[in-house]
This record gives structure tokens, sequence and C-alpha cells, in this order.
């Protein structure tokens, strides 16, 4: 559960955090707005290429879960399985948004600082479950809904923090299109 989970933001992050500022620093965004595509498509299209892979990822994912779960004879419970993926998703669509729009405010490279979020977010959640006094950081980082035993053990995905994953998403995809337009490339 947590390797995936962990490993799934990496990506996310990886991702998100690659996508515009790899064209400023590789110099082919000069290229690319040179044609006649606005600079709100650029961001939809890489956008849309980010959820593609990650929608990818999880789809393999549950795959092979569900593979080897029937292989090895083991039972699986399909509702708390698929909510544990659904709560995956929007965490890796939430440290996806927010990398990029990281991505769009810088002019290179921000990898470490994309997955350097992602590592943050787990290990404040890591800080939430030690303590009560830290519970209220579940809030804050999205593994906190993401956590396969409360799902499993509820066979529901916490909506307050998923709501709040929601909005963090949104913001970040905003915030990706604002900057982006208004951004000098040189």
């Amino acid at each position: 559960g947590n390797i995936l989970g962990i490993g799934g933001a990496f990506f996310a992050a990886y991702i998100g955090v690659s996508s515009l500022a790899g064209d400023e620093k590789n110099r082919t965004a000069e290229y690319l707005l040179t044609h006649p595509v606005s600079r709100s498509r650029i961001v939809f299209e890489k956008l849309l290429c980010i959820f593609c892979q990650i929608l990818i990822l999880n789809a393999v994912s549950i795959l092979t879960s569900m593979i080897v779960v029937r292989a090895i004879g083991e039972s699986l419970q399909m509702k708390e399985f698929l909510l544990l993926h659904a709560a995956y998703l929007l965490l890796q669509s939430e440290i996806a948004a927010v990398c990029f729009a990281i991505s769009a405010a810088l002019r290179k490279s921000g990898v470490g600082a994309g997955l350097g979020l992602a590592a943050v977010l787990y290990f404040l959640n890591i800080i939430a479950n030690i303590t009560e006094d830290a519970e209220w950081l579940k809030y804050i980082t999205p593994f906190g809904y993401a956590e396969a035993a409360d799902i499993i053990t509820n066979a529901e995905i916490a909506p307050l923090p998923a709501a709040i994953g929601c909005f963090v998403t949104a913001a970040g995809i905003a915030a990706a299109f604002i900057i982006y337009n208004r951004k000098d490339i040189l």
C-alpha cells in the first residue's frame, strides 16, 4: 500500500514538474511557441498527457494486483480495493497538479523540488499517524486520505481531506494556466 502510494506520488511529481519547465530548459519552448498554438492549448495538452500517464500507471497497477491476487488464490475485497486505487489516483493527481504549477513558474528543471514536495507530504502523514497532536496534518497531505488501513477498515475515502485534495488539484491546474500564460519565455 505505502510503496504504491509513495512510488505513484514520486512518479506524479516527476512528470508534473518536468512538463513545462523542461521545454524552457531544453530550448524547445521557443520552437513550440512559434507555431499558431495558444499557450493555453499547450498547457492543456501537456496536462492531458500527465493525466493519461497517471491513468495508465493506475490501470497497470490495478490489473497487476488483480492478477497476482488471483494467482495466489486469495480473495479480493473489490469495493475497498477500488476505493484505495481511487484515493491513489486522486493523490497522484493532486501532487501532479501542484508540481505542474511549479513547472509553469520555473525556467529550469524543478525535479528536486517536485520529488522533495512528495517526500515532505509523505513524512507529514507519518507524523500525523504517530501523534494525535499532529492529526490535523492529514488535512494538508494527500497521503491522509489515501491511507490504506483507513480505507479498508471504513470502506470509504475520508470525504473532507479528499475534497480538500480536489480543491488543491483544481487550484494547481488553474495556477499553471495563469502562470504560463503570463510568463515571459526566453
